[in-house]
């Protein structure tokens, strides 16, 4: 993924008439491209079900088109020691599940079966067992208990572990020769830590900066592309969503820097300790759509099925019935299904934050402005020339190989403030356009047309709803 990224944000009541950028050399958008009916965005969870039938239907009935095999080490539910993963990753690999048959295969051998006849992709995983790593790494590709050439067709990536710390990821970087070998077209990736862990107890950095800049030195600039880099940000637990912009802002950064696409983890659990309650279907849907205002091609719930006494409730319950939650992400999964093809086709260059609400500009403030690259400017664009909009928005400019550009735009709240949970209006002032083709919004539109009015258009979005426009000259 190619990004070029600056951050701006435009002040409704400081708006001015006049366009901040010239009339560009090329014609762009004169009409809409071919898209790619291939082209997908990864949607997964965390903790998938035990590999039967029933179980993966209703997996792929939310809207979910990816497994993650994150919980392949021991059987569903049971909860291994250092020590017993330690023992099984020596004796049989990460991929093999317990040492008992499961249905007289292996745990990830039916898995990998069911979901190419299911037609589920598959980002294979070393699981847990970084976490009994003890000195050197034990290489898990010395023997194989599975031919994995039968599933080419199906694996998108090989996950290394979940938000190691700085020394944690140059072990699990030492395995990266070795997944390239078996698997040269996917990325090998690891989960990182929010901006909001704890310094000295997770990260093991100096600040968050290096150890983001340490992932890049030790794991993206050894990898070759496709390269990945994910998070797993959680902005309704606490006040952690006023660290989110920068969080994302500082992961764009990261990708443009090593052409690196984006995955983010989607907070959707219920936990035993009260830190992550039930969401609706708004702070779902915000999440999501907050991710593809980033760029993100990739995204995962945390979590899917319940993981032990800690995290009773995902998407499913404990007996992998739909939960509450899991309707709110069949929802938002659907809004993204609706525009993928179309999404895929370019590459995020920045993103615009809109807000009318002084509020958002006082000191200590949840607002956009603290960190902010360029304030009032649309200059990333040849023919957006003005955004405004009724309450907090994102309104991101994405580009293709082409020159040709389409906007992404949501509706923004947080959870800080209820008041700022209503409808928003967006309204693009856009230069000699005439028509625009819409994707997206919960009424999960594939290309509807409509006319641009005095060079504007206006939309408006309920609470976390995203849509991808896209204008043209005829």
């Amino acid at each position: 993924m190619k990004i070029k990224k600056t951050f701006a944000v435009v002040m409704v009541l400081a708006v001015v008439a006049t366009s901040f950028v010239g009339c560009g050399a090329k014609r762009v958008n004169h009409t809409l491209p071919a898209f790619d009916d291939e082209a997908t965005i990864i949607r997964s969870a965390w903790w998938c079900p035990e590999p039967t039938a029933e179980n993966y239907d209703v997996y792929k009935e939310c809207g979910l088109n990816t497994l993650l095999l994150v919980n392949h080490n021991f059987r569903t539910g049971d909860f291994a020691t250092s020590d017993h993963q330690l023992q099984l990753t020596k004796e049989y690999g990460y991929y093999i599940g317990t040492p008992e048959d499961f249905d007289g295969e292996t745990m990830t051998d039916q898995s990998l079966a069911l979901a190419k006849e299911k037609g589920l992709d598959v980002i294979l995983a070393e699981g847990e067992a970084y976490f009994a790593w003890i000195g050197e790494p034990v290489n898990v590709y010395e023997d194989f208990t599975i031919d994995y050439s039968e599933y080419e067709d199906i694996i998108v990536g090989v996950f290394s572990g979940d938000e190691p710390s700085a020394p944690e990821m140059k072990e699990q970087a030492k395995n990266i020769k070795n997944v390239e070998k078996v698997f040269p077209n996917v990325p090998y990736f690891a989960n990182l830590f929010p901006c909001y862990a704890d310094l000295d107890s997770a990260l093991k950095a100096n600040s968050y900066n290096q150890y983001l800049d340490e992932y890049g030195k030790v794991f993206l600039s050894k990898t070759s592309k496709p390269r990945m880099i994910s998070v797993d940000f959680y902005p309704f637990i606490g006040t952690n969503n006023d660290k989110m912009f920068y969080n994302y802002e500082l992961f764009t950064d990261k990708a443009m820097e090593y052409d690196a696409d984006m995955h983010m983890f989607i907070q959707s659990c219920v936990s035993a300790d009260g830190s992550h309650r039930m969401l609706n279907e708004q702070e779902i849907m915000v999440q999501v759509s907050t991710a593809l205002a980033y760029g993100a091609r990739a995204y995962s719930y945390f979590l899917y099925a319940p993981a032990g006494t800690g995290y009773p409730e995902g998407l499913v319950d404990g007996e992998g019935k739909p939960a509450a939650m899991y309707y709110h992400a069949q929802k938002a999964n659907a809004l993204v299904t609706s525009m993928e093809k179309a999404y895929m086709h370019y590459d995020y260059v920045n993103t615009i934050a809109v807000t009318d609400d002084e509020r958002d500009y006082a000191e200590g403030a949840f607002g956009f402005l603290p960190i902010m690259k360029n304030v009032g400017t649309c200059e990333e664009s040849e023919i957006l020339e003005n955004v405004s909009a009724t309450n907090r928005a994102l309104v991101s400019i994405m580009r293709d190989k082409d020159g040709n550009e389409a906007f992404y735009i949501m509706n923004y709240f947080d959870n800080g403030d209820s008041e700022m949970e209503e409808d928003c209006t967006v309204t693009l002032n856009l230069k000699n356009m005439k028509k625009v083709a819409l994707y997206g919004t919960t009424e999960c539109l594939e290309g509807e047309v409509q006319d641009v009015k005095k060079n504007e258009f206006t939309y408006t979005l309920t609470p976390g709803e995203g849509m991808l426009v896209i204008p043209y000259r005829k």
